[in-house]
């Protein structure tokens, strides 16, 4: 990959992880060369203008970002083996409200096909496009306060479901009178209707779908993948709602409670915790890779930068 210019640089913010607990934690509990990777939103953004903040989403920025984390990861690798990225196992911590539908789609698939296994960590929120990021995870590790949301994409402001639900309940209206026995306010709703809003809204609707078809490939059977996209996408009341993993399990995705992985979790839980509070208008990627080395020989690194690349 060619090297990023000084411009796009300040454009992202990746770095290898030096924490040394949490690193003597990875290294612990995991085998040499296989790779962690975080995706954080900071909780704060940035005010751009007096009356307007910029907050961390998926977008352009992370698209660069993971691009350059995991060419750097390859780096790291190419030192001790000669095995491809896709031979080895991600894990992975999501924290991010979500973004662009194209960026998140690119994000994951990414992910998806640098990898040959992803455990995928949600200390506490994968929204929207996030959810379609840990559905990457050959498994879903989820705790109390985690939670994952329906993905159902917006026009705006407003859930590409809910105009499709809308017009569809003014259209069964019309089934049962007569334009000239309908109400006023039906005729009002039914005229605010736009043809190609309506087309667009139905278009998005099926594109999510194909989008998390793709990245659910090999790690469900068809029939789960159809029926579990359908849900996302149009089963739920609304775009904001609350997917917690008693109601991801239900969904028939891959979920494990925080108690398979107790130790990683914990240190996951650090990691998010330190970045978490830190204003910034892009998602924080951070990556480390075993190096099979111990701590009485390599140890891990004694301090710990936040220098943005």
């Amino acid at each position: 990959m060619p090297r990023l210019n000084e411009s796009l640089s300040k454009f992202i913010d990746v770095e290898e992880e030096t924490d040394e607990d949490i690193i003597r934690c990875f290294r612990k509990k995991s085998k040499p060369n296989d790779v962690f990777l975080s995706i954080i939103a900071p909780y704060y953004g940035v005010r751009v203008t007096p009356s307007k903040v910029k907050s961390a989403e998926l977008g352009v920025s992370e698209e660069f970002s993971i691009e350059t984390a995991i060419e750097e990861i390859k780096k790291l690798l190419r030192k001790d083996t000669e095995d491809a990225l896709e031979s080895h196992k991600l894990y992975l911590l999501v924290h991010s409200p979500g973004g662009l539908v194209a960026s998140s789609y690119k994000v994951a698939r990414a992910l998806k096909k640098s990898f040959a296994e992803i455990i995928a960590f949600v200390p506490h929120t994968a929204a929207s496009g996030g959810t379609l990021v840990a559905l990457t995870g050959n498994e879903i590790v989820m705790g109390m306060m985690s939670e994952i949301s329906p993905l159902d994409p917006t026009i705006g402001d407003t859930s590409a479901q809910s105009i499709v639900e809308g017009f569809e309940y003014v259209e069964d209206k019309f089934k049962k009178i007569s334009e000239a026995d309908a109400t006023y306010s039906l005729k009002a709703l039914a005229d605010k209707y736009d043809a190609i809003q309506l087309q667009v809204a139905y278009s998005l609707l099926f594109l999510m779908t194909e989008y998390i078809q793709d990245i659910m490939k090999g790690t469900y059977t068809d029939q789960e993948i159809r029926r579990i996209s359908t849900k996302l996408v149009s089963g739920y009341l609304h775009h904001s709602q609350v997917l917690h993993a008693d109601e991801a399990k239900n969904l028939g995705l891959k979920v494990v409670t925080d108690n398979k992985y107790p130790e990683l979790w914990q240190a996951f839980r650090d990691l998010l915790g330190e970045y978490l509070l830190q204003g910034g208008d892009k998602h924080i990627i951070r990556y480390w890779v075993n190096d099979g080395e111990s701590d009485a020989k390599g140890g891990a690194k004694s301090a710990k930068t936040n220098t943005k690349t």
